[in-house]
């Protein structure tokens, strides 16, 4: 019959939306072709004629063609997915396009007004230090002779290059490379001073024959030996720290990584001194009776070696910077987390991200996402053909999920929400799903453009299983549509067990959760840490979003929501009345009602499709 549409085949323009519907005016019409999905569907599927009702078949069995297709619809009304909808109270195209244009530079000048109370004071005070300590070298050389003035020059150098360092931030690459290059000819310079030093030392004891008064075995000689080669040791670990950063800016690692290795190389170049003047040439100079402790040589030698210390203890300690950059951000009018979105942007422009985003902003219908797509997380580029250019604001949900979650189970629990949209909005949901909207060829420019697509989309859906919470992609998603304008409202969290998240979600730390490629973790890290600070402050705020979401949420107590044997999922009456596309819940469907049976018994991790 031409009234029942064969569902699980890529739907046509008419069956998912009427010209007169809410999205209809909203989203572009997805022509999308029937894939070799629908194809193996329908070697499964019999469709019965209209009169009659259409028989369910069973799981196909092993070596069998594989079920791909979304369960089937309730069956009250045949045109289900094309009775006309009341005009959309939704903004317009332009006017969302304006509303995330908008937030998008609140962004921008967010983030900039981070990194200008960060490295302005920073740049002005490691300068200051480096100016005082080159005026004070200069004048020891022309006449003011001793140790502390010599190591009150060295010292204030040393000072003034870590708050010079401090101003280098991973939310800016390009700076993070030229600050690379900087150190890299700091070390040279540094090699070639330290070996001139040790050679002169060398040289200093080296007598003539007719020389009268000179012994090469005297305490002098013995301590010029031991001077040289303490800055033959320092001459090399400054050329091995060359070599170090030359490697790390050569494999183009994350901007992240190559600000931690300048810290490395910074908290080495001024641990090696301090083992070398604490160890070496106090104790050799004490016992060989050329250094007195009581003098101001002895005095000097002791505050840099001890000075020295601090610093590369400092230079080591990752929280050390963080803390820094967090207490200097926080002078001042309060900056706002959006810092973290410009992050996520890069230093393309405001324009540039929208004009790029609205070409790559994807929707689908969620009947064309099938069990096959949740089951296998392989990159297959021929799944952005099921998707359709969408106008921002077009989209219902954006599709937040684990691919270490068990399949079976989320794929079960979306049916379940999209049988309850279309109960309740008469059409079918589109959805911005990353496997098949995320244009695999071109990852990088997809992922810059994720603010966007999160705010292009109406609400966020939550298909939270046991290691949601421990995935980094998964937190930013979640921050980036909250911060992006989206309310806890607007945000769906489905359980699809019976884990206990009020738990889970105390012990969340974004520190400890994984990415499938550690570049991405290492750059979702620096994104953090560009708007808040420190990943402790992120972890706070998003708890405290969490559970104001999970108020929201049918069975949101930690784990409280359960599977009745029918399928339902245990909600109370005044849960099931309410909406299932922006209200953080969903309604209550049977097996009857879905066609679909829910209580089929699915193990977790199983990869066997649910029982049509």
């Amino acid at each position: 019959s031409s009234r029942l549409p064969l569902h699980g085949l890529v739907p046509t323009p008419t069956n998912i939306m009427s010209p007169r519907g809410r999205a209809g005016a909203q989203v572009a019409p997805l022509n999308a072709a029937p894939s070799s999905e629908a194809t193996a569907y329908s070697l499964v599927v019999e469709v019965q004629p209209a009169t009659q009702k259409a028989s369910a078949p069973s799981p196909p069995d092993e070596g069998s063609p594989v079920w791909v297709g979304a369960p089937p619809l309730p069956r009250d009304d045949p045109e289900i997915l094309s009775v006309p909808q009341p005009a959309s109270t939704s903004p317009s195209p332009a006017r969302e396009k304006e509303l995330i244009r908008s937030r998008l530079v609140r962004a921008k000048l967010e983030g900039r007004k981070r990194r200008l109370r960060i490295q302005v004071p920073t740049l002005v005070v490691g300068s200051a230090f480096i100016l005082v300590g080159f005026v004070l070298g200069v004048v020891v050389q022309f006449g003011v002779t001793g140790g502390v003035p010599t190591a009150v020059s060295t010292a204030s150098i040393q000072v003034g290059i870590l708050f010079l360092v401090l101003t280098v931030l991973p939310s800016l690459p390009v700076f993070t490379d030229v600050a690379m290059v900087v150190c890299c000819v700091m070390f040279v310079c540094g090699f070639v001073v330290l070996s001139f030093l040790a050679s002169s030392r060398f040289g200093s004891c080296t007598c003539t024959a007719d020389e009268t008064g000179c012994d090469d075995d005297d305490a002098a000689c013995r301590y010029a030996l031991v001077d040289g080669c303490a800055f033959a040791l320092n001459a090399a670990v400054y050329l091995a720290l060359f070599c170090r950063l030359v490697i790390s800016f050569v494999w183009r690692r994350t901007a992240r990584a190559k600000v931690d290795q300048i810290w490395l190389s910074l908290g080495w170049m001024y641990a090696v001194p301090t083992a070398s003047i604490l160890l070496v040439r106090i104790p050799a100079g004490v016992s060989l009776g050329q250094v007195a402790m009581q003098t101001s040589e002895g005095y000097g030698l002791v505050f840099l070696g001890v000075l020295q210390g601090i610093l590369s203890c400092l230079s080591f300690s990752r929280s050390f910077r963080l803390h820094v950059h967090a207490w200097l951000a926080a002078q001042g009018e309060t900056i706002h987390e959006a810092a973290t979105v410009a992050a996520l942007l890069g230093g393309r422009s405001v324009d540039a991200v929208l004009a790029t985003s609205s070409t790559l902003f994807r929707g689908m219908p969620a009947a064309s996402i099938t069990y096959p797509h949740f089951s296998v997380n392989i990159v297959d580029p021929s799944l952005h053909a099921l998707t359709s250019r969408a106008k921002l604001g077009g989209v219902d949900v954006f599709l937040s999920h684990s691919w270490h979650d068990a399949p079976a189970d989320k794929y079960r629990r979306l049916q379940i929400w999209r049988a309850a949209f279309v109960r309740k909005h008469r059409r079918e949901p589109i959805v911005w799903f990353d496997k098949c909207c995320i244009d695999q060829k071109n990852i990088a420019l997809n992922l810059s453009s994720l603010p966007v697509f999160l705010a292009g989309c109406k609400s966020l859906l939550v298909l939270c299983g046991p290691t949601y919470l421990s995935r980094l992609w998964c937190l930013i998603e979640l921050f980036v549509f909250l911060e992006m304008g989206g309310g806890v409202d607007q945000v769906e969290i489905i359980f699809t067990n019976d884990v206990d998240y009020l738990s889970t979600t105390e012990n969340l730390d974004a520190r400890s959760a994984g990415c499938s490629h550690p570049n991405d973790r290492e750059r979702l890290l620096s994104t953090i840490e560009a708007g808040f600070g420190g990943v402790e402050t992120f972890n706070v705020m998003l708890k405290q979003r969490l559970r104001q979401i999970y108020k929201n949420t049918p069975g949101g107590g930690g784990g409280e929501q359960t599977l009745a044997d029918d399928g339902s999922s245990g909600a109370s009456d005044a849960d099931k009345a309410h909406g299932a596309s922006s209200q953080g819940s969903w309604n209550k469907p049977s097996s009857e009602t879905l066609g679909v049976d829910v209580g089929s018994g699915i193990g977790h991790g199983s990869k066997t499709p649910p029982t049509v």
